[in-house]
């Protein structure tokens, strides 16, 4: 009987059956109690935050910094994204430049723009078409390549729009040029905001003469026609041939002086004092020579100023300014670049 009684006391709850012991007896396999059946267990339950356990803020903050990681990607991704097609398709204005019809008074004809644009970008370009305010676009345009980081000269054909409401930033000449400008970038066309340098005063004056001609005054000069010409011997310079005409008002113009603006530049002019009839043309030649390499790049203020008289009231002299046409522009840049190594 004194086994028996062992042998319980050593199967009562918190003794230990399983091992070996020292009293001779025959040791059984620890009892596992569960549920009579063929049924599994219940599966372990989630753990639920209590009062007092920080473990849901831990999982707080990981969902929130993985949020963030996500959108940070995205937004990283597609801001890279932009910069890379904008970084293709960027343009900078520069000079402009608008001749009338080489037939006065023959506006249907068109006139020819010209507009100085550079590449920033890593890639050329192809400049497809342009849109300026109070202007369209005759016929066809020819694509230009602007090849990157260079200068490049866009010409088009273009006809005043009369039924077009010129806003005061179209029209006052100390304000940039809006335009927009077509172009073609691996295969695909955009249409890009650009921007020209001020001093456009004469597209609105070109505009007037033909759409609004009661609302200006005496006459004004434009360039008719730019035929560039060959160096004189042993003179390095750059020279040119302008046909001036008349816009607007009636009577002829007295022209008593021209000067040039160009910083780092001589200027000679023949062929002054001349006169320009409202149905005619006057031609004068141009030069320009290296005379100081160290304000040269400021080609951006270059500008030519006529002195401008009323021929039958010459108390009624003006000041006229405009832009150095584009074609002169490009070939001023070419000869500082040989001359001054820039």
């Amino acid at each position: 009987m004194g086994g028996r009684k062992r042998a319980h006391d050593a199967a009562a709850p918190g003794n230990d059956v399983s091992g070996s012991g020292d009293d001779g007896l025959p040791r059984l396999p620890a009892l596992q109690l569960g549920i009579i059946g063929d049924h599994p267990p219940d599966p372990p339950r989630p753990h639920r935050p209590v009062p007092g356990d920080g473990s849901w803020r831990r999982w707080l903050v990981v969902g929130m910094a993985l949020a963030v990681g996500v959108a940070a990607g995205v937004v990283g991704t597609n801001a890279r994204h932009d910069a890379t097609e904008s970084a293709t398709v960027d343009l900078i204005g520069g000079q402009t430049a608008l001749s009338r019809p080489a037939i006065p008074g023959s506006p249907a004809e068109g006139w020819q723009g010209e507009f100085l644009i550079f590449n920033p970008g890593e890639t050329a370009v192809e400049l497809v078409d342009v849109s300026v305010p109070g202007w369209g676009r005759i016929g066809p345009t020819e694509p230009v390549t602007a090849d990157a980081e260079r200068w490049t000269l866009f010409r088009t054909t273009l006809l005043p729009d009369c039924d077009a409401e010129l806003s005061t930033a179209d029209t006052d000449g100390s304000t940039s040029l809006a335009a927009e400008i077509v172009v073609r970038s691996r295969g695909t066309e955009r249409t890009l905001p650009v921007t020209f340098a001020p001093g456009q005063s004469w597209l609105r004056s070109a505009w007037a003469s033909v759409c609004r001609p009661a609302d200006i005054g005496p006459p004004e000069l434009t360039v008719a026609t730019i035929q560039m010409l060959s160096r004189r011997d042993g003179i390095t310079s750059v020279r040119a041939r302008l046909r001036l005409a008349t816009t607007g008002g009636q009577g002829t113009a007295a022209i008593s002086g021209m000067w040039s603006h160009v910083p780092g530049f001589r200027f000679a002019v023949t062929g002054l004092p001349a006169t320009v009839d409202e149905s005619d043309v006057t031609e004068i030649e141009l030069e320009w020579e290296v005379a100081n390499c160290a304000i040269v790049e400021r080609l951006n203020e270059a500008r030519l100023s006529f002195h401008v008289a009323d021929q039958e009231d010459p108390t009624a002299a003006r000041l006229q300014t405009m832009p150095v046409p584009a074609a002169i522009l490009v070939a001023l840049g070419r000869l500082s670049a040989q001359m001054c190594g820039l």
